[in-house]
């Protein structure tokens, strides 16, 4: 597969393809999110060890490859900063689920103390900014737009003009 010939190929497409290429990551991000969740709660309730399948990978690329996390980490920044932009909705989706890894990785909060909940308020935070993308992305007009709409109340997206 020649990348300069998918670069033109993009290039060359109608705003309809491109929106359509859109749409379709967007599904993608959102089944990614849905298994990412699905994995996450599986492993954290359903094993015997106790431990999510993503706490025990990050511990073990942490210790055996820091460098590579931290690169990939960097990687990751500017590639789903680019997804914000073209698949807000799609984002949003790997948004909440982030948030909800946090949230179901928080430990126990045995003395309620401002250092004990932080964690589980930054998961709480990541994922209403997850349903904030979601939000942006989604049409006002379309079957999810008006569920979306009515569930949360959601407000005409700002329009932003030029000073």
């Amino acid at each position: 597969m020649n990348p300069g010939l998918m670069r033109e190929a993009f290039r060359n497409s109608t705003d309809e393809d491109r929106r359509q290429y859109f749409r379709y990551l967007e599904k993608l991000l959102r089944y990614l999110a849905l298994m990412l969740i699905v994995v996450e709660v599986f492993t954290t309730f359903y094993t015997s060890i106790g431990h999510s399948f993503f706490t025990r990978w990050v511990a073990y690329a942490a210790l055996d490859a820091p460098i590579a996390v931290k690169i990939l980490a960097i990687v990751s920044i500017l590639i789903l900063f680019s997804l914000r932009g073209y698949a807000p909705s799609g984002y949003g989706s790997l948004e909440v689920a982030v948030g909800i890894i946090v949230i179901l990785n928080t430990p126990d909060i045995a003395q309620p103390s401002i250092p004990a909940i932080i964690p589980l308020l930054t998961g709480a935070y990541i994922g209403v900014r997850g349903l904030d993308n979601i939000a942006k992305g989604l049409r006002r007009n379309g079957r999810l737009g008006r569920i979306f709409g009515l569930l949360f109340n959601n407000p005409e997206p700002e329009k932003k003009t030029a000073t």
